[in-house]
């Protein structure tokens, strides 16, 4: 082969690797320009390899924010639920049943599986309750609904604690499948404003704090059953039950109730707030006279003072209602 040949040659392979490479190179005749045609053909299959590459990273990329923006969606719908769940205003009772309550919750996610309720069940006794869900999202925020509006069902159709939780306990272990259980955590108590007597149940929730004027706040540690839907054993159903207890509040005395999203929050050295400290920031704040949002309020921004909240991953939940004693009726 001449030298003006193997200039064509060699112009011909260095065009073809100027072009869009979508037609396979010719096989040079001169031996010299194999090298740079296998070259060339390894160049293309790599070439065409990273194309197939960068379309299906584009797929999966766009696929992924479809399905993104579709979780955003869902989780605004179940936050909206959730947010629609909780109750309304509870200044209204407090002339009524003379308590003064409040109850704030802020979840770590979109939605979170703490729940709060209260209602009055007749014109002497008041419910209130703070239950915590084992799970996040937005499996245990629908969990939670469905247990709440369970209890709130079943309370203000006049059953006993006890029965309450026992029952709907059984039907929502019985309604989960063995590889995707849910339980939660519940303390329910019930007031009679006439004397400030509560019975309550703990379903292996975290021990509440009593405060009373002139003394130390006292946790309020006895447990009366397991977690709601934790365990069921239809043979033995007497081993599945709960129990109810209770003790009085007088005239200024307060509960608190929280979930272990407070305890458990943590600052950036692994220390935890734990309830000692949560004891402590109680005292700072005088019991006497204080109004259960100023309670909440000052607890919560303790919280936020001493854990990292960007790094939090456990929802916060409060509840104090303080007893002022019976209200006159007409």
């Amino acid at each position: 082969m001449n030298d003006d040949m193997l200039q064509k040659e060699i112009a011909s392979l260095i065009s073809q690797i100027d072009s869009d490479m979508t037609e396979e190179a010719k096989e040079p005749e001169s031996p010299l320009l194999m090298p740079l045609y296998e070259s060339m053909v390894l160049m293309r299959r790599r070439y065409e390899n990273k194309l197939r590459e960068a379309g299906q990273a584009a797929s999966e990329r766009d696929a992924f924010y479809g399905e993104m923006q579709q979780i955003r969606a869902e989780h605004h719908m179940a936050e909206e639920i959730q947010r629609s769940l909780l109750p309304g205003d509870p200044g209204q009772y407090l002339e009524a049943y003379g308590i003064d309550l409040f109850a704030d919750m802020d979840t770590a996610w979109e939605v979170g599986g703490d729940y709060y309720d209260f209602f009055p069940v007749d014109e002497d006794r008041f419910f209130f309750c703070v239950g915590d869900v084992a799970g996040k999202g937005v499996s245990a925020a629908i969990f939670c609904s469905v247990v709440k509006t369970l209890i709130g069902m079943s309370v203000q159709n006049g059953e006993r604690l006890e029965k309450v939780c026992a029952d709907v306990s059984r039907r929502m272990f019985q309604s989960q499948s063995s590889l995707s259980k849910l339980f939660v955590t519940l303390w329910a108590g019930m007031i009679d404003r006439r004397d400030g007597r509560v019975s309550f149940v703990n379903a292996g929730h975290d021990a509440p704090f009593i405060i009373r004027k002139n003394s130390e706040p006292e946790l309020l540690e006895e447990r009366t059953g397991m977690p709601i839907a934790s365990y069921y054993n239809a043979k033995k159903p007497e081993k599945c039950g709960y129990s109810a207890s209770g003790f009085e509040l007088k005239p200024g005395d307060m509960i608190l109730l929280y979930t272990d999203g407070i305890t458990d929050s943590e600052r950036n050295d692994h220390v935890r707030y734990g309830s000692a400290r949560l004891m402590d920031r109680i005292n700072e704040i005088a019991p006497d006279n204080v109004s259960s949002k100023e309670m909440v309020t000052f607890l919560e921004r303790g919280i936020d003072s001493f854990a990292d909240r960007g790094e939090r991953d456990d929802d916060i939940t409060l509840l104090a209602l303080r007893y002022l004693g019976s209200p006159l009726k007409d």
